[in-house]
């Protein structure tokens, strides 16, 4: 257990000295995902593309380029790296965002690898590290989470647990309330751009999801449904959910993932999400 915790350690302390202005609230989706076949002291490339539709002609593309390291049987770490485009109408930007740093512990390992009870405790930071405001925010965001799946021949069931809190920047979050008055300071780049992933300075995270497995002759299928929410802890207190379809396939050494989000409550930050990820282990 201590070395557990003191891989965690060291990820945020080595992460809090490669700071400068920055910002964005990545989320769960930057997570390590269990059960996904990896065996320990391997190497995982990934490369993610997430596009995000704020309202009417409001958008911005995210190309996230992550690498991993499992160390042994139980520690994780990883450093995500985002680029991003924003735009709406005739304006647009692109450039680096935030930079995503997380290791994680896991107490609890299937029998078999991807089978079985999986449980991990990690930290997730997000690094001021956005070329402007307008592509990320400018303080660091730290994210405790917990996660618990169960892998069972066919089925896959998951859930998902995360505290996001700001560490620094004030209330400068870039809340976006698809018309409303926004709440936070105006930004300091391109003021007609999206926010790219508002969030409040505290907030619970969550997620839940069940699939479907389909075993072929060059690996497995994956069918998804899930719920995705947010519970901020200020300002407006609100709950936001959104509903996840994905599918996905996995093979020896390459995992591809589809996976859409649609909010399904009337307070919401973005009206849609489609993301595509392909993996490599080694």
């Amino acid at each position: 257990m201590a070395r557990g915790f003191g891989m965690i350690g060291l990820v945020f302390g080595a992460c809090l000295l490669t700071g400068s202005p920055v910002r964005a609230s990545c989320g769960l989706d930057q997570c390590p995902v269990p059960g996904d076949g990896q065996a320990p002291g391997v190497w995982a490339v990934s490369a993610t593309t997430r596009y995000t539709a704020v309202q009417k002609d409001a958008w911005y593309l995210e190309q996230f380029v992550g690498l991993q390291r499992r160390l042994g049987p139980i520690d994780a770490l990883g450093l995500i790296t985002p680029i991003v485009h924003n735009a709406q109408g005739s304006e647009s930007m692109t450039g680096l965002g935030n930079l995503v740093a997380y290791g994680e512990w896991q107490p609890i390992s299937g029998k078999k690898v991807g089978l079985g009870f999986h449980g991990a405790l990690g930290l997730q930071l997000e690094m001021p590290t956005s070329q402007d405001d307008a592509l990320g925010d400018g303080h660091f965001l730290l994210m405790p989470y917990g996660r618990l799946a169960y892998v069972k021949a066919r089925w896959d069931l998951r859930s998902q647990l995360g505290w996001g809190q700001s560490l620094s920047g004030g209330h400068h979050h870039h809340h976006h309330h698809h018309g409303h008055e926004d709440h936070g300071e105006p930004h300091h780049g391109d003021q007609s751009l999206p926010a790219v992933n508002p969030h409040s300075s505290s907030e619970l995270l969550f997620r839940t999801s069940l699939s479907l497995l389909t075993p072929s002759k060059h690996g497995q299928w994956r069918l998804g449904l899930g719920l995705d929410g947010v519970q901020e802890l200020v300002d407006a207190q609100r709950l936001l959910l959104q509903m996840q379809v994905a599918m996905g396939w996995t093979a020896s050494h390459w995992g591809l993932n589809l996976v859409t989000d649609l909010p399904v409550t009337e307070a919401r930050r973005w009206d849609g999400r489609l993301k595509v990820g392909l993996q490599r282990r080694f």
